[in-house]
Order: C-alpha cells, then sequence, then structure tokens
C-alpha cells in the first residue's frame, strides 16, 4: 500500500501522474493537491486490484509551478472532505515550462 510519482524525477510544464496502489477495491478515492490557496481534487475509483492512476492537473491542464502538497482519502458524498486512507502526504515541485530538477 503506498503512492508515488511518474515520472520519478521530472516534471516538465506542470504534467505528472500520481499513482496509488493496495487500496480498497471498488471504492472512490480522491487525490487533493495544495499550494497555498490553489487546490486542485480528481475523483477517481480503483480498479479490481486496488491501482488508482490520477493526472496531476488543473483545469487549466497544467499545475501552477511551486511545491505543491498532495494527499490522498477516501471520498465520500460529493462536497463533503475526503477521509484519511492512512498515507501521508506527499511533495511535488512543479517546475515552470523549460525547467529543470536540479
Amino acid at each position: 500500500k503506498g503512492c508515488g510519482y511518474y515520472p520519478e524525477q521530472a516534471v516538465f510544464e506542470g504534467y505528472q501522474v500520481f499513482w496509488c496502489a493496495g487500496l480498497e477495491p471498488g471504492l472512490r478515492y480522491a487525490l487533493t493537491s495544495r499550494l497555498d490557496d490553489q487546490m486542485d481534487r480528481v475523483i477517481n475509483t480503483s480498479d479490481p486490484s486496488g491501482l488508482v492512476v490520477f493526472p496531476l492537473r488543473q483545469s487549466s491542464d497544467t499545475l501552477i509551478p511551486g511545491l505543491w502538497t498532495v494527499s490522498l482519502g477516501q471520498a465520500l458524498a460529493d462536497g463533503q472532505e475526503p477521509v484519511d486512507v492512512g498515507i501521508p502526504p506527499l511533495s511535488v515541485q512543479i517546475l515552470p515550462p523549460g525547467g529543470v530538477n536540479p
């Protein structure tokens, strides 16, 4: 049970994929990404193997450059905060177009 990013080392122009494995099959999960007062939430359902893959993006198709905090929760009814599933939040540095990881 855990989460991670793909690709692991580089983020180009705000696009990146966040995955979680070992989850309860059939439950809805919400991925919440935050940067200061910006927030983006993507709700998805795990497949029978308990794997969920989320694109990290906002409606503008890219995340604003900066250090985003990403957390996973079980999605309940629309409008309710997701319930903690025991996976610690992760941080991801979104680089501006043309940015390079040190």
